[in-house]
């Protein structure tokens, strides 16, 4: 089995987010500002993606696609910057006590041993 290297430096890909953008997919926590659109009913206020904000969606592979292209993943670097964004964002914006961020750090130390045993 080949093994794919990520090539994508930010924590969504520049495709999705244009497709995103276009398709109104667009969470509030991943928004910068409104922008003017039409509608049938008039004009209309649609979420501004901001890349800096944007996390890749996930697509389970048996969805239509057997295999991911390197522009679509991310390296090790980038997937580590975006779990702690993720992680950061949740635990914050949900106030989780710190007996729950003890074991989510338990269960990220489990992972990082393991990837650096393989």
């Amino acid at each position: 089995m080949d093994v794919v290297v990520g090539t994508c430096l930010k924590m969504c890909p520049e495709k999705e987010i244009e497709t995103r953008q276009a398709e109104h997919l667009i969470h509030p926590l991943e928004s910068a500002d409104y922008i003017p659109s039409h509608s049938h009913t008039g004009r209309i206020w649609r979420l501004k993606g901001d890349p800096s904000k944007m996390v890749k969606a996930y697509l389970h592979s048996g969805v239509g696609k057997s295999t991911f292209l390197a522009e679509e993943l991310r390296p090790f670097a980038v997937v580590v910057e975006t779990t702690d964004y993720l992680l950061k964002q949740d635990m914050i914006v949900q106030q989780f006590p710190a007996s729950q961020w003890i074991e989510i750090l338990e269960r990220m130390l489990l992972f990082y041993f393991y990837a650096s045993y393989r």
